[in-house]
């Protein structure tokens, strides 16, 4: 009776310890890239990568060349740095797209942090390429809808 209660347990742990490797929703990063805090275009000029395996911490210099929003009040020629880990999945396992390694060069990135400091806002989709920031929509502020006070004494428009 024992044996088999540890044995269901360990079956439970590795289940729950696969399930934690799961994919996330593209829709969720596509949220998380609409709340981030900075939506810049960068001109990358130094990155450093240490450590070797699964888990490379990242360190990235990089000068802002368009400022798309900006809730720190960065501006064109600010020189900012990027912090992150990206971490491999090991061979055959499933799980959620590492964030990649940047590059030198010109990309589009949505961040958060503070002056100077930043990190990746949506994980695999923070980085894109420099076009597809300097030509994304943003999305319009939701209109307020105007309230039409009807009087007793008159008849509606629609009764006419």
């Amino acid at each position: 009776m024992r044996s088999g209660f540890i044995l269901c347990l360990v079956i439970s742990a590795l289940l729950a310890a696969d399930s934690a490797n799961a994919i996330i929703d593209p829709q969720i990063l596509k949220d998380d890239r609409d709340r981030a805090s900075e939506k810049l275009v960068l001109n990358v000029l130094k990155v450093t990568v240490v450590g070797k395996g699964l888990s490379r911490k990242v360190t990235a210099k990089a000068k802002v060349q368009l400022v798309r929003q900006s809730r720190t009040g960065l501006t064109k020629g600010d020189k900012i740095t990027i912090q992150y880990t990206s971490r491999l999945l090991p061979r055959r396992a499933s799980g959620p797209k590492p964030i990649p390694i940047i590059a030198k060069g010109e990309i589009g990135a949505f961040l958060h942090g503070s002056k100077g400091m930043y990190f990746p806002a949506a994980r695999s989709m923070s980085f894109v390429s420099a076009k597809k920031m300097r030509t994304l929509k943003t999305k319009p502020a939701p209109r307020k809808r105007s309230r039409t006070i009807r009087r007793p004494d008159r008849p509606s428009p629609t009764t006419r």
